[in-house]
């Protein structure tokens, strides 16, 4: 079956179209690896604030993420790249924003669509449309973060009458910066000697852009409070982690 092509927007010397165009599927692996990565790392900070007895919200799950493409970004092609490719990578992640926005309002399923075979011809309509297998992507990940935020809701509310109010939203820097090392190597492991790494930090860009845009959907609203906790995030530990990747050396 003939898939939705991706728009030209892309990380300069990406290009997708030969992928799809394989006759073994590398852009359905990117697009589920890339998934697969993400959803490790949410496992791995829920972990992390767990021990801490911390709760989390949507956009602050976007921020952390956010943080682990710019990590990602600059312990794989180097300060100078990274830094000339983050108002590039700015752009990606807000386009896809949008157009994931666009769609999932369009076609997913709302209180309007009250019978199943409405609801099943909805989604099926939103997996036709949406790029490769984005939509089905997202919204697998978008499953796990929802039930990350819930055992740390769980959680918290089992040691309320012991622990101190909660002031920190990040994650706890020590430990962050430790999960983002461990996550990048496993990204660079599993990609080595298959696709240039620009593809998967395209396609984690892509990805995000698209979370952000599912979120936004069930707020309502346009991902615009996603943006603004995301793409700080980005720039952040680009320069973060390239201090840390110094300081290791």
């Amino acid at each position: 079956m003939r898939k939705t092509p991706y728009s030209a927007i892309m990380l300069p010397t990406v290009n997708y179209k030969p992928l799809a165009e394989e006759i073994v599927d590398n852009l359905t692996d990117l697009e589920h690896d890339t998934m697969r990565h993400l959803c490790d790392f949410v496992d791995g900070m829920k972990e992390i604030l767990l021990q801490e007895k911390m709760v989390q919200l949507p956009e602050l799950i976007v921020a952390h993420l956010c943080g682990y493409l710019g990590f990602l970004t600059v312990a794989e092609l180097g300060i100078n790249e990274a830094t000339r490719l983050q108002p590039k990578i700015i752009a990606l992640l807000e386009s896809q924003a949008k157009q994931s926005y666009e769609q999932f309002l369009k076609f997913l399923v709302n209180e309007e669509k009250t019978t199943e075979e409405e609801k099943k011809n909805s989604l099926e309509t939103l997996r036709k449309t949406s790029p490769g297998s984005i939509a089905v992507q997202t919204a697998r990940l978008g499953r796990v973060i929802f039930d990350a935020m819930e055992e740390l809701n769980t959680n918290h509310r089992l040691d309320f009458y012991t622990k101190q109010k909660q002031t920190e939203l990040f994650c706890p820097q020590d430990q962050f910066i430790v999960l983002l090392k461990k996550a990048t190597d496993k990204t660079t492991r599993d990609w080595k000697n298959r696709l240039p790494m620009l593809y998967a930090i395209n396609q984690t860009t892509i990805q995000l852009g698209w979370l952000m845009g599912y979120f936004s959907r069930m707020d309502r609203k346009p991902p615009k409070i996603y943006l603004e906790y995301g793409t700080p995030c980005v720039k952040l530990y680009i320069g973060f982690g390239d201090k840390f990747l110094r300081a290791m050396a």
